[in-house]
C-alpha cells in the first residue's frame, strides 16, 4: 500500500490516494497501531482539504473516529452520526456501512449496548440482503458483544460463534481473534473455565500469528486481548 500510495502521488491521482490513506489506516487499526493509523488518516483528510476533493471522506472519518475512540476520546459519535446521515442521503452505501460499523464499535466502547446492537442490526440486514459474509461477520460480532454486555449469554454465544466461523472462512483474522476473545470472556463469565481457555488459546494464537506476519514490515503490533487471565 505504501508503494501504491507513492505511485499514485506521482500520478496526482488524488481520489485513489485518499482510498490508499484510508486502507493503510484500516490495516494499522487491525494490528492495534491506533496512533499511527490516525496519523495516516489525518494525512488523507489534509490531502482532501488541500485539493478540495471530498471523495471517500466518510470512510476516512469513520476510521478516524474508531482510532480516536480507541485512544480514549469520548466526543466522536455525534459528528460521525452526521457523516452517516449525509452518506445515507447521498445513497453512498459502502461509505454508509463503514460509518455504521464504526458507530457500533464506538457505542459499545461508550457502554451503550443497545445503540451498538441497533447499528449491528442494520449492518446484518444489509449483509443478508446482499450476501456480504464479511459484513455479516462484523455485524454478528457487534451483536454478540452487545448481548454479552447485557449478560444475555445464549444470544451472545450464538452470534459470536457465527462471527468467528465466518471470519475464519473468509480469512479475516483480526475479526476472528476478536470474536474468539469475546467468546473467552463470555464463557469465563459463566464459570466455564475449560471452554473459556479453549477460546482464549485460539485468540492468543491468532494474535501471535499476526505479530509474526509483521516482522518483515518492521512494525510491532499492539493487539490487546480482553479476556481474563486463565
Amino acid at each position: 500500500m505504501q508503494e501504491t500510495l507513492r505511485w499514485l502521488d506521482s500520478l496526482k491521482q488524488v481520489r485513489y490516494q485518499l482510498i490508499a490513506h484510508d486502507f493503510i489506516g484500516h490495516l494499522l487499526l487491525d494490528v492495534g497501531l491506533n496512533e499511527m493509523a490516525l496519523e495516516h488518516l489525518d494525512r488523507g483528510l489534509a490531502l482532501g482539504r488541500d485539493t478540495g476533493v471530498m471523495f471517500w471522506r466518510a470512510a476516512i472519518d469513520a476510521h478516524v473516529a474508531v482510532a480516536r475512540s480507541r485512544l480514549g476520546h469520548q466526543d466522536v459519535a455525534a459528528q460521525l452520526q452526521e457523516t452517516l446521515e449525509q452518506a445515507r442521503s447521498n445513497s453512498e452505501r459502502y461509505l454508509m456501512v463503514r460509518c455504521t460499523d464504526a458507530l457500533a464499535e464506538i457505542s459499545l466502547a461508550a457502554g451503550d449496548s443497545r445503540r451498538c446492537r441497533a447499528h449491528a442490526d442494520e449492518l446484518l440486514a444489509i449483509a443478508q440482503a446482499n450476501g456480504l459474509r464479511e459484513l455479516e461477520a462484523s455485524a454478528r460480532r457487534w451483536r454478540g458483544e452487545a448481548w454479552l454486555a447485557e449478560k444475555a449469554y445464549e444470544q451472545a454465544h450464538t452470534e459470536l460463534s457465527r462471527a468467528s466461523a465466518l471470519a475464519k472462512d473468509i480469512g479475516r483474522v483480526r475479526l476472528q481473534m476478536d470474536a474468539e476473545d469475546a467468546l473467552a470472556r463470555l464463557l469465563r463469565a459463566q464459570a466455564r473455565s475449560d471452554d473459556a481457555q479453549h477460546h482464549a488459546v485460539k485468540a492468543r494464537a491468532i494474535a501471535e500469528a499476526i505479530a509474526k506476519s509483521l516482522v518483515s514490515s518492521e512494525l510491532e503490533g499492539r493487539l490487546k486481548l480482553m479476556h481474563a487471565p486463565l
